[in-house]
């Protein structure tokens, strides 16, 4: 009964916890085409598509090992981007730029 009443535990958890993983995306080689500083919002491109990502006070921009800010991103540049959807938006989280 213990192992059953453990099991079925477990395996609700799992159920409930599953949904916030799914949301989590890997990070993602994409090509920057177009900087709305502005907005500190950009374009970028990948192999597959295009996408928008939105920016915020908590992303970090890595260069190497060296922090840097939004201003540093420019058209043409090859990023790694890490990011979560919020709404029908792609926020990110880590922008590192790739030499």
């Amino acid at each position: 009964m213990r192992k059953s009443l453990g099991t079925a535990l477990l395996l609700g958890f799992a159920t409930i916890a599953a949904p916030a993983f799914a949301q989590m995306a890997a990070p993602q080689d994409v090509r920057v085409t177009v900087v709305d500083r502005g907005n500190k919002q950009f374009s970028a491109q990948w192999y597959t598509g295009s996408g928008n990502y939105i920016t915020n006070s908590r992303t970090t921009y890595i260069v190497g090992s060296t922090p840097t800010s939004f201003e540093y991103i420019k058209a043409g540049m090859m990023v790694r981007v890490s990011a979560h959807p919020e709404g029908s938006s792609t926020v990110v989280d880590r922008v590192e730029f790739l030499q």
